[in-house]
């Protein structure tokens, strides 16, 4: 009995599509002993599973699971077709359109519509009390006009009558409307009921959009989140005409309203999706990138990459640390060039302090040289600092001059982050200890001459806690610094002037009220970024970025959210102002990975990449986009430098949407699964297969790597107590043969 009801679930996650309305919930919870599982057995439509439950009594072990089902009625993948993979033979036609790549680059697997005599035709699917459409879009370019997407909209056929058979549609409006994305229903035929999106697309830019109908409640999403909702109380009209794509007023043969748009990915399901379920559609054809190219630099003793920045002439340059030990009695400064396949050019070392001499930051200066900050060197006892240090090289690394900021014989100026303004001087800015002028711990910002001679230096007397950083403004020689305050855990942002005058100054808090800790970058189209880890002192630190203008005005935030703790160090923007952000994730619950996460200009997300093992720590510390698309970050593992390339990640050119290939006799059991999942699969070959689990954040949570022993069957057996409830991507591959299914996990 067991085993039968277990496969029933299993087949409600695969193609076609089934969502369980209220899948399972808590109908007990018994206590006592341990009964361990106890079996499966239905009552009518309903069926009832135990979980193991322990000696105190903690776990819920009697689970109900509702069969109201909600199923996909048509699936439209558009890979080289216009057929139906739901299973119910829902094929369509077009006429004219034009198959091109889709959004991760594939070829053949999305249909592009010109707008001037292309379209689809799909059958004449009818919902009356709820539906849902989804559909990936793209504009090749952005006009003034009305951009039809999916419509069921037309005359009345043979009457003339164009009011009479509307049901429901998805379009761009024009101009005059707005421009935004709007879910249009009716319930006579005649009038619409229109539901517009905050969304404006803009040109080459993919979006998902879905429109949700239940009983006179519409809700239009745009990248699996909910822009717009409305409450009414009408059904669906139901007409004979078919759907279009790409046009509308389905009277064939004289279609109109010709779009110029790419779709891809069409979906209809019977019911409406909850908020869960439609970002979770969108979650499944959104992207994560696996590493293509890697570096380590390895020396005596613990060694890290800080900061990358882009050499004139199209190679890299990174700043790091070798042979540290954590004595404050050793290190080395060093500064490499590398070509972006990690060929070494050249490597310079330094020597600041004659100790311990640390780095992090290096910034690509004006007349082509470079200048290393955020350093600190140590010719004292072991456990004092001596200064803060910065250096100037000219374009092949070599020394022009060193900076000490203002030591002290105990304690100074800790990792000074500097910037250049547009004469070409250096504005400093980092938190000390003992500093004449100081008392104890306080905020110095000191501004250095093109040839390192201090011009002025003031001391801001702000408490120990850790600084965020310093960052031009674009559009003047302002600057944005960022100061955490740990008494009431904001982010105090500073405006300043050329000659070191406060002239702003503000707080911000994720959300107006998580704990937040953070560094302020610039933006290139104006503004500035604030970025780092909200609920900073709570068991959940999630990742987020913000975005402010010149005059620090807050203009949005969004956040990059996992069941564990992550965390953006820096970021780096493409030519159109995409923004990567790059930093780690799991970085207490389990060995940290190496995290980019993609955002459009307005905060969206777009895509991940994730670089990481299960032995050992990985973060990144610098990032630079390369004008093919490939992303460079560099950082560290435990013990040793690293450099990360992504190659095509700002090209949105991977996935981890649910790829039932090739890998023979693949089977999953239990799903849902409650503490162990076995998996048995037929292996031909003694070639290792590499096992992850992504949850739907798109963030690689396990890694495992099987070795092969024989040919034939093999079987796993993975424990997964540690993850939450929820739904979660496993992925095998071994070079060549590769799948990637979703199961549940109910404890």
């Amino acid at each position: 009995m067991k085993t039968n009801f277990t496969i029933l679930l299993i087949l409600t996650i695969c193609s076609p599509t089934v969502f369980s309305q209220i899948s399972w919930s808590q109908k007990a919870d018994f206590g006592g002993e341990a009964r361990h599982s106890a079996d499966g057995f239905s009552v009518n439509n309903k069926g009832y599973a135990g979980t193991e439950n322990d000696t105190t009594g903690n776990r819920n072990d009697f689970w109900e699971y509702r069969s109201n089902q909600c199923l996909e009625i048509a699936k439209y993948p558009l890979n080289g077709n216009i057929n139906d993979y739901s299973g119910n033979n829902n094929n369509g036609t077009y006429t004219n359109a034009t198959l091109t790549a889709d959004r991760f680059g594939n070829a053949n697997s999305s249909y592009s519509f010109n707008g001037l005599n292309q379209y689809a035709v799909l059958p004449a699917l009818n919902f009356t009390n709820e539906m849902t459409i989804s559909v990936w879009v793209m504009f090749p370019q952005i006009d003034s006009s009305q951009q039809e997407i999916i419509t069921k909209y037309d005359a009345d056929i043979g009457s003339g009558n164009q009011t009479t058979m509307r049901s429901f549609k998805i379009l761009k409006e024009s101009y005059q409307f707005g421009s935004q994305f709007d879910f249009q229903t009716t319930d006579n035929g005649a009038g619409n009921w229109h539901l517009n999106s905050t969304t404006v697309p803009v040109a080459n830019q993919w979006y998902h959009v879905t429109g949700t109908f239940n009983n006179g409640v519409s809700k239009i999403y745009v990248n699996g989140v909910l822009e717009n909702s409305h409450v009414g109380s009408y059904s669906i009209y139901n007409s004979p005409v078919n759907i279009l794509c790409g046009a509308s007023y389905s009277d064939l043969p004289n279609p109109s309203f010709f779009s110029n748009v790419v779709m891809d990915d069409i979906h209809f399901f019977d019911c409406s999706l909850n908020d869960n379920e439609v970002n979770l559609l969108y979650q499944s054809g959104a992207s994560v990138a696996s590493a293509c190219d890697t570096l380590y630099y390895n020396t005596t003793n613990i060694t890290w990459f800080g900061q990358t920045v882009k050499a004139s002439d199209g190679n890299i340059v990174s700043v790091g640390t070798a042979n540290h030990l954590y004595n404050w009695s050793n290190g080395d400064i060093f500064l490499h060039k590398y070509d972006t396949s990690f060929n070494l050019i050249w490597s310079r070392q330094f020597y600041a302090g004659g100790g311990m001499d640390v780095a992090g930051g290096v910034l690509a200066t004006s007349d082509g040289g470079y200048l290393i900050h955020s350093a600190t060197g140590n010719s004292n006892a072991a456990g004092n600092f001596s200064a803060g240090y910065i250096i100037k090289t000219d374009s092949s690394g070599n020394q022009q001059w060193v900076q000490t900021l203002t030591g002290q014989s105990y304690g100074d100026n800790y990792s000074s982050i500097a910037v250049e303004n547009s004469q070409g001087e250096f504005i400093c800015y980092g938190h000390v200890q003992n500093h004449t002028g100081c008392n104890s711990y306080a905020t110095r910002i000191t501004k250095l001459s093109s040839t390192g001679s201090i011009v002025w230096s003031n001391c801001v007397q702000l408490n120990q806690d850790w600084t965020g950083g310093i960052t031009k403004l674009n559009s003047s020689d302002n600057y944005i610094s960022a100061f955490n305050n740990a008494n009431n855990g904001t982010i105090e942002l500073r405006k300043w002037d050329d000659i070191g005058n406060q002239i702003g100054l503000t707080s911000y808090q994720y959300n107006n009220q998580q704990i937040s800790v953070g560094s302020v970058r610039h933006c290139q189209a104006g503004g500035f970024f604030v970025l780092g880890r909200y609920n900073s002192n709570g068991s959940q630190k999630n990742a987020f970025i913000a975005k402010f203008d010149d005059s620090m005005n807050f203009l949005w935030e969004t956040s990059d959210s996992t069941y564990a703790e992550n965390h953006f160090y820096t970021l780096t923007e493409d030519s159109q102002g995409n923004i990567f952000c790059t930093g780690a994730i799991n970085e207490i619950s389990q060995p940290s990975d190496l995290v980019v996460t993609q955002f459009n200009s307005t905060g969206l997300f777009q895509n991940k990449g994730i670089f990481g093992s299960s032995t050992s720590n990985e973060l990144s510390q610098g990032i630079i986009a390369l004008s093919n698309g490939d992303i460079i970050c560099s950082g560290g593992t435990d013990s040793m430098g690293l450099l990360v390339k992504f190659c095509g990640l700002g090209n949105n050119t991977t996935s981890i949407s649910e790829n039932s290939s090739s890998l023979d006799s693949f089977t999953m059991f239990p799903n849902p699964v409650s503490e162990f999942l076995d998996l048995t699969f037929e292996a031909t070959a003694t070639k290792p297969y590499t096992i992850s689990i992504y949850n739907l954040e798109g963030q690689k949570i396990f890694n495992k790597k099987h070795d092969i022993t024989h040919i034939g069957t093999q079987q796993l057996h993975i424990n997964l107590n540690n993850l939450s409830n929820g739904l979660y991507f496993i992925h095998l591959e071994n070079g060549k043969k590769l799948i990637t299914e979703k199961f549940i996990v109910a404890h």
